[in-house]
């Protein structure tokens, strides 16, 4: 009988085995075709592409640049008086902000903490909401609607933390997650201590992390960290002399990417915890989600501004940063521009190839596969090889296998 079972076992193994290496050749016979129709198109003639200065005039008038840089750096508070600067910008979320700042205030933490709170001009309950309470540890401010940036910028330079952690008006924070950020951010001594994120629709229940795993990035570590990173500037606690030369881009949505391009790049170590420390709401309302679909264009107006910030923080202009410059360019303007005609899709993508033109490095980096493929169609001009790389690079997540920076 034991021998009945030890061999069942055995061919059950054998068979998983022999299925994963089936599943591992399909995969490879399938990215091998993908990459060979893509080679292919990029050798094909294609329509020529209407000159920037018409597409430069038919995207402004489509999409006017009402945007801009805050030049206002420093601190209105420069020496740090507290541990932690909480900074909330909210607009019209009466419905989410109470929920919020509960989990913020009902945090057990030995560390002095600071919530600065600015009413981006609501028109709805919101500075009543935050009136009815009396903890001293929140700031209220109130500014007439000019964005999330210019909101986040103003609580950033009224801030007294050593630390500062951003928190979105209709997110919340895990339980637990202010002392396990902060108590890294004290025993490493790291630039930004970064935590895992937990998505909810509407109610969240936190679940914590069994076995804690913590890893401490700098120098090469930190720059495949970087590339493989989502921009999101949350779930962090950043020390305070990050921001001496950093604000938000005013006026655009994807201001968060920041984060990517520039905080991660000039912070000398970075630490991450598998812990759970931020709730991300799932709101479809949202202009990220849908919403304003025309406003998901702001993906081609912010990021000249970022590449003033990188330069304005002295960012190197190195592989790195052009192989981010390509993400951006080539695969988040693919999604954000889908909901366009054709001919305007043509439009943007004339304006989004000088872009890259504009960062092309005097150095020629050699890029890994699906890179190189993404540079060549943009930089040839070939908008239908761009359409169908950048499509299969998005559809097969196939830039997972590339995180790695040589």
């Amino acid at each position: 009988m034991v021998i009945f079972r030890k061999a069942k076992s055995g061919v059950i193994l054998l068979f998983s085995c022999a299925k994963k290496v089936f599943n591992a050749i399909l995969s490879a016979i399938k990215a091998t075709g993908l990459a060979i129709k893509c080679f292919f198109t990029l050798h094909k003639k294609t329509d020529a592409l209407p000159d920037f200065d018409s597409s430069k005039e038919k995207f402004d008038a489509f999409l006017p640049d009402s945007g801009g840089l805050d030049v206002n750096f420093g601190f209105v508070n420069k020496t740090p008086t507290l541990d932690l600067s909480i900074i909330i910008a909210s607009y019209n979320a009466e419905n989410y902000i109470k929920e919020c700042l509960d989990s913020v205030l009902s945090q057990a933490t030995q560390y002095k903490l600071e919530v600065v709170l600015v009413n981006d001009g609501s028109t709805d309950r919101t500075k009543e909401i935050v009136s009815g309470y009396s903890d001293e540890r929140i700031r209220y401010y109130e500014q007439k609607n000019a964005g999330q940036s210019a909101a986040r910028n103003f609580a950033i330079r009224n801030s007294r933390g050593s630390y500062i952690m951003i928190l979105d008006s209709d997110d919340l924070l895990c339980p637990g997650s202010i002392e396990h950020l902060m108590n890294l951010a004290v025993k490493t001594q790291s630039d930004i201590v970064e935590g895992g994120i937990s998505r909810f629709y509407q109610t969240f229940e936190f679940q914590p992390q069994k076995k804690l795993r913590i890893k401490t990035l700098c120098g090469k570590k930190k720059t495949n960290y970087i590339l493989k990173s989502f921009g999101y500037s949350w779930a962090k606690v950043y020390k305070r002399e990050l921001w001496n030369q950093v604000r938000y881009p005013v006026g655009y949505i994807f201001e968060d990417v920041i984060s990517k391009f520039v905080l991660r790049r000039i912070a000398n170590s970075v630490t991450l915890t598998n812990q759970e420390v931020y709730a991300y709401r799932w709101n479809p309302a949202s202009t990220s989600h849908g919403g304003n679909q025309k406003k998901k264009l702001d993906s081609l107006l912010v990021f000249p501004r970022i590449v003033t910030i990188c330069d304005q923080n002295r960012v190197p202009k190195d592989k790195l940063f052009y192989l981010l410059s390509l993400n951006h360019i080539g695969l988040l303007n693919y999604i954000t521009t889908r909901f366009l005609d054709d001919q305007m899709r043509r439009v943007c993508f004339v304006v989004m190839r000088q872009q890259l033109l504009a960062v092309q490095p005097q150095k020629q980096y050699g890029l890994p596969f699906w890179f190189a493929l993404l540079n060549r169609a943009i930089l040839t001009g070939n908008y239908d090889a761009w359409e169908l790389i950048a499509g299969t690079i998005q559809k097969y997540h196939l830039l997972k296998k590339y995180r790695e920076i040589n």
